[in-house]
């Protein structure tokens, strides 16, 4: 079970089989059964299923309707402009900033792991963007999903931005993800940070889709 910043708490569930949930308070879930991603949303109309992949592509396509793919060099807006689309939704790596380095280990609700920092040269410590690994290996069913999550966001908004090829392609997300195959991120700045580990049985109903999923 993971605290956040913003007051919620995610819970996140692996059997035996690699199914698993990640539950966001009571209003959304994402169920991973049989291979494939689902993604669950309630609200006052209902619970709602649909599979991630068909939700990210169907975002994807209206954004780029919204804002075509420009070419490289074209004449339709400026490189700033170009760079400006970007920048708004997947910032590029500020200039001077390097791959995280570790900075010793912390425990974070009980489990421990390694200090990673995220810092441009000169900057304090004290204001770099940190996060925790832990190599623990009962925690790897957990980071596995953790990672595979990331991934997909990371895919989300990359099929979502329109590109080119004379823009900055390297992001946070690119530095962050090789990170999440180290272990499984225990605390993620001070917006994310695991509370508690328990090991049991986990009913089937769990991974259980709610509903029909729409297509």
């Amino acid at each position: 079970r993971y605290a956040s910043a913003l007051g919620q708490r995610m819970t996140v569930e692996v059997n035996e089989r690699g199914d698993s949930r990640t539950s966001m308070g009571n209003q959304m879930a994402l169920i991973h059964r049989d291979g494939v991603d689902y993604v669950i949303i309630g609200d006052l109309n209902g619970i709602f299923a649909v599979r991630q992949e068909d939700m990210i592509e169907a975002f994807a396509q209206q954004a780029r309707r919204l804002v075509p793919e420009r070419p490289s060099g074209g004449a339709a807006g400026s490189q700033d402009e170009r760079r400006t689309e970007q920048a708004a939704t997947s910032p590029p790596l500020p200039p001077g900033y390097s791959p995280p380095r570790t900075n010793g280990t912390e425990t974070v609700g009980g489990r421990t792991g390694t200090v990673w920092t995220l810092a441009s040269p000169g900057e304090e410590a004290s204001s770099a963007m940190d996060f925790v690994v832990s190599d623990d290996p009962a925690l790897a069913p957990i980071g596995r999903v953790i990672a595979r999550q990331y991934g997909a966001s990371a895919d989300a908004l990359a099929r979502m931005v329109p590109t080119a090829s004379d823009m900055p392609q390297q992001t946070f997300a690119d530095l962050y993800g090789p990170d999440f195959a180290r272990g499984t991120i225990i605390r993620f700045g001070r917006l994310m940070w695991l509370e508690a580990v328990e090991i049991g049985p986990i009913p089937e109903s769990a991974f259980e889709l709610p509903t029909q999923v729409l297509t």
